[in-house]
């Protein structure tokens, strides 16, 4: 055997190109393993979604809620605050924390 290859060798070598089997496991293992990255970001990325609807709904109903309450609890024309009346009770009556308003009355 001589030490130079022969024509077939060369033309053979020359006819093998293409990836070896060890590059094509390579790159699929990368593509797996950016894929996996993408859908967990993917994952996260409709959790947070879901909360930030929630929130909002939470808010609004929160909302609705103070606006219904205040109008209930504002003075109207019709529903204005009484001033309330002046006792009869003397400041000097023994009684006059828990006196009824018509036992002192002169």
């Amino acid at each position: 055997m001589s030490s130079r290859p022969s024509t077939t060798m060369r033309r053979q070598a020359r006819r093998q190109c293409g990836f070896t089997l060890i590059e094509l496991m390579v790159t699929v293992a990368i593509a797996l393993f950016l894929l996996g990255g993408l859908l967990t970001i993917l994952q996260n990325v409709r959790a947070t979604y879901g909360n930030q609807q929630a929130l909002a709904q939470l808010q609004d109903q929160q909302r609705f809620a103070m606006t219904v309450s205040c109008a209930t609890a504002a003075p109207t024309p019709a529903r204005r605050a009484r001033p309330r009346p002046t006792p009869m009770c003397s400041p000097s009556c023994p009684r006059r924390p828990a006196c009824p308003e018509s036992c002192c009355a002169r």
